[in-house]
């Protein structure tokens, strides 16, 4: 059975809202220093995230909750770019720009 759009973006939700909550300490930290990146550069990716995570010893619960640390109504996804973290084999990655006093 196939899932109608609107319930496909409820799924997907629900699936970031528990990767979030159970990797909570590292998307809030991940997510202050992306905020920090954002406003230095003008955009940042999880590529720019990752060797700080390692550095900080941050680790996140599940791979899933990456993608909550770009949440919200500040976050603005302003393109790809190929990743050049080696166990994203060159995948797509989403790039977000930080939008101070959209919701923070």
């Amino acid at each position: 059975m196939q899932l109608s759009l609107d319930a496909a973006q409820t799924a997907k939700e629900s699936g970031l809202d528990q990767a979030e909550s159970h990797s909570q300490r590292f998307v809030d930290v991940m997510r202050e220093h992306a905020m920090c990146i954002s406003n230095v550069v003008g955009m940042v990716s999880t590529d720019d995230l990752r060797p700080l995570a390692q550095k900080l010893g941050q680790h996140p619960h599940s791979p899933n909750s990456w993608g909550s640390v770009f949440r919200g109504p500040e976050w603005e996804h302003i393109g790809w770019k190929k990743s050049e973290w080696p166990g994203n084999h060159r995948r797509h990655i989403q790039v977000w720009r930080y939008r101070e006093g959209t919701g923070a």
